[in-house]
């Protein structure tokens, strides 16, 4: 199968699962609701009955914003003018490539260990749902969900301790490694280009610990495995087998999401507009991105499956059978004479 093949059959599949999209983004918002409410309080509680936030509903109030930072504590911390429009997603695309988010805001690493164990929990029941070309129901995504949950923690803290080896000892290398070489350099040219170079290493890195987890995830389902140990070597033989086909296909897939992630960034509004419409269209584009990204998630997963399904030769899923239409019953037809007396035995003498 090709790359163009799977990334097609990928769309496809998850154009019929629009149902596990509205269940992740539910779940999705219910683990974010409690952390905005407290960012929300704290906000209620800085500003009160007072005037500035008279000042504030007419507009952003720098002096108002740098007196809540400065008393801000825990989660409030997080709160910036960049959370609304295009400035969290290039904050949080740069403090994930720089290996800074959670070392800024150590506050957000309970939340991120909990988004990261719903989609534990999901990844079965989406996997399980694409390997048996169904649109499931809840129970059955809740039961595959279970079923493989425990299996894919395992997996998930084997890929931590690999990622955690990329941002303390390969991001500081590159580090170096880039210092040493633009040393004696007055092009900033050249230190702009090795810098891209060194940043692109180092997501490399990332993308391929990404890659090696979904086809982990994705070959103990198709081969009903136990060990996640085994599941990873046997990923990494799968990728590294066949790894134009299945770079190729991540690449394609994230060039989806990083066109998705400028439309955003072109539509949403700033922080500036504090009418109430400003604020409702703010919610709503926000929220709207928010799915279509939970929708970019599964077609990685959808067109991996179908990739890495054709690479090990496992057995299509079987069309999903139709119910018979009912028609009138059909008379039985009379029984040929002859036919009849053939079929009848003789009788004793």
């Amino acid at each position: 199968m090709s790359v163009l093949e799977a990334f097609r059959g990928g769309l496809r599949q998850v154009g019929r699962s629009k149902r596990i999209i509205f269940w992740m983004w539910g779940l999705s918002f219910l683990l974010a609701l409690a952390p905005a409410i407290l960012v929300s309080n704290s906000i209620e509680d800085s500003l009160g009955n007072s005037f500035k936030a008279e000042k504030l509903a007419q507009g952003y109030d720098d002096i108002w914003f740098q007196e809540f930072e400065a008393d801000a504590q825990a989660l409030a911390s997080t709160f910036e003018p960049t959370v609304v429009g295009a400035g969290a997603v290039f904050k949080a695309l740069d403090g994930f490539a720089t290996g800074t988010l959670f070392r800024q805001f150590p506050a957000l690493l309970a939340v991120g260990i909990a988004y990261l164990l719903l989609w534990a929990f999901a990844a079965g029941g989406i996997l399980t749902a694409f390997e048996k070309n169904i649109s499931p129901s809840l129970e059955e995504f809740a039961t595959a969900g279970a079923r493989y949950w425990g299996r894919f923690v395992r997996l998930m803290a084997l890929a931590g301790i690999l990622y955690w080896l990329i941002y303390a000892y390969l991001a500081p290398w590159l580090d170096d490694w880039f210092e040493s070489l633009t040393m004696d350099s007055i092009d900033e040219r050249w230190a702009f280009l090795w810098k891209v170079f060194t940043l692109l290493l180092f997501l490399a890195a990332v993308w391929l610990v990404n890659i090696l987890s979904d086809y982990a995830k994705i070959l103990t389902v198709l081969e009903r495995r136990r060990s996640m140990l085994l599941s990873l070597l046997r990923a990494i033989r799968v990728s590294t087998s066949h790894f134009l086909r299945v770079g190729g296909l991540y690449l394609l897939v994230t060039l989806l999401g990083l066109i998705l992630m400028l439309l955003y960034a072109a539509a949403a509004p700033g922080a500036s507009d504090s009418t109430w419409t400003g604020v409702l269209l703010a919610l709503l584009l926000g929220q709207i991105y928010i799915a279509a990204r939970i929708g970019v998630r599964l077609v990685f997963f959808a067109s991996q499956m179908q990739l890495c399904r054709s690479l090990i030769a496992a057995p299509e899923p079987a069309p999903p059978i139709e119910p018979p239409a009912e028609s009138e019953p059909v008379a039985p037809s009379p029984q040929d004479p002859e036919q009849k007396d053939a079929a009848t035995p003789p009788s004793e003498a």
